[in-house]
C-alpha cells in the first residue's frame, strides 16, 4: 500500500496501496478446521473462507468475461456469511498486488461485500489498468474479514503506543473529513509503531505527526481474519 495515497472518507470504498495483505489470523487451508469470532457472536470457519473465495472467484470471472453480475439467494449462503461485516478483497498476479478495495464499515452481508469488492478490486483500483480475461488464470484472491472498528481514546501518545499490537491491530486515523487506514498486515512493512502511525497520517493527507494531536485526531482499531487461495 502506497503510504502517500489519500483516502478521504472511510464511508466510501477504501483502496489500499502496494503492501501485501496478510492479516492477523492467517489460514492457508492447511491444518485443523477452526472457528473464529468476528464481532461478539459471528463465527467464521476455514470452510466459510473457502466458500467466500469461491464466490469471489466466480464474481470476478463472471464480470471480467461477460460484464455479468454473480448473484446468490440467501438460501444458498450460510447464515454466518449473511451477517453485516466489513471486508477487503485483494488480487495478486504472480505474487504482486493487482488490486485491493473494500469496506471498513459494514454495508450489507459479508458475502455481498466479497462479491462486490472482487469486481471493484479488478476494475476500480485506479492504480492499475482493469483486469482482462487472459489474466484471470494468473490472479489469486485474498479476503480479509474485519471486526467493527472501535474508537480508542487516549490522553497521552504513550497510551496509544502501548495499546497498539503490531501484526494484530488495523488502525484508522481520522481528522475532520480526512481519514486513512492500514490493515494489520502493514506492520510487516512498518514494524515501528511511530513510523507506522506517521506513514498512515501522510496516507490520509494529514501531517506526519497527526496522531500526536490528541484534540484533533480520532483513532479506531480493528482486527481481521484472512483467507487466500492456494
Amino acid at each position: 500500500m502506497d503510504s502517500i495515497i489519500l483516502s478521504r472518507n472511510i464511508k466510501t470504498s477504501l483502496v489500499f496501496f502496494a503492501v501485501t495483505v496478510t492479516i492477523s489470523v492467517v489460514w492457508l487451508f492447511s491444518g485443523v478446521v477452526r472457528a473464529q469470532k468476528i464481532g461478539k457472536e459471528e463465527v467464521i470457519t476455514k470452510e466459510d473462507g473457502k466458500i467466500l473465495l469461491n464466490m469471489a472467484r466466480k464474481s470476478l470471472e463472471t464480470y471480467i468475461n461477460s460484464k455479468g453480475k454473480k448473484n446468490y439467494q440467501p438460501g444458498q449462503v450460510p447464515v454466518r456469511l449473511q451477517k453485516k461485516t466489513g471486508c477487503f478483497v485483494t488480487l495478486k498476479k504472480k505474487g504482486q498486488l493487482r488490486g485491493c478495495i473494500g469496506y471498513i464499515k459494514a454495508r450489507g452481508p459479508l458475502y455481498q461485500c466479497v462479491l462486490e469488492n472482487a469486481v471493484n478490486a479488478a476494475v476500480h483500483d485506479n492504480r492499475f489498468s482493469r483486469v482482462i480475461p487472459k489474466e484471470l488464470s494468473e490472479i489469486t484472491i485474498e479476503i480479509s474479514v474485519l471486526t467493527p472498528p472501535r474508537r480508542f481514546n487516549y490522553k497521552k501518545v504513550k497510551e496509544l503506543l502501548d495499546k497498539l499490537k503490531p501484526g494484530q491491530d488495523g488502525v484508522i486515523l481520522r481528522q475532520g473529513y480526512l481519514s486513512a487506514t492500514y490493515l494489520p498486515s502493514v506492520w510487516e512493512q512498518l514494524p515501528d509503531k511511530e513510523m507506522f502511525l506517521s506513514h498512515l497520517c501522510r496516507k490520509g493527507g494529514m501531517s506526519s505527526g497527526c496522531f500526536r494531536k490528541l484534540n484533533q485526531t480520532q483513532v479506531f482499531l480493528y482486527r481481521s481474519l484472512h483467507f487466500e487461495e492456494p
